[in-house]
């Protein structure tokens, strides 16, 4: 079962990130995640993306926890 054919609601706050030296296929993924779910309208979803310009996976940990953390817990 999709959980988006029973609800319209996703009370979540959500950070992605990816390193554009990842794996193209894991770049993909990440943005194309990132579009269903901007595509669903959920209410109470706040998502945002951020792509790491010359990161591989690894490089861009650091930054993705600073800018992961600010995002969830930043404005609170």
């Amino acid at each position: 079962m999709v959980y988006s054919s029973k609800n319209r609601d996703l009370p979540a706050r959500v950070f992605l990130s990816v390193g554009t030296k990842e794996i193209a296929k894991g770049v993909g993924r990440v943005l194309r995640f990132a579009e269903v779910l901007q595509s669903r309208n959920y209410a109470d979803l706040e998502l945002e993306r951020y792509v790491f310009l010359d990161q591989t996976h690894t490089a861009g940990i650091g930054a993705t926890m600073s800018r992961g953390l600010l995002f969830l817990f930043g404005g609170r």
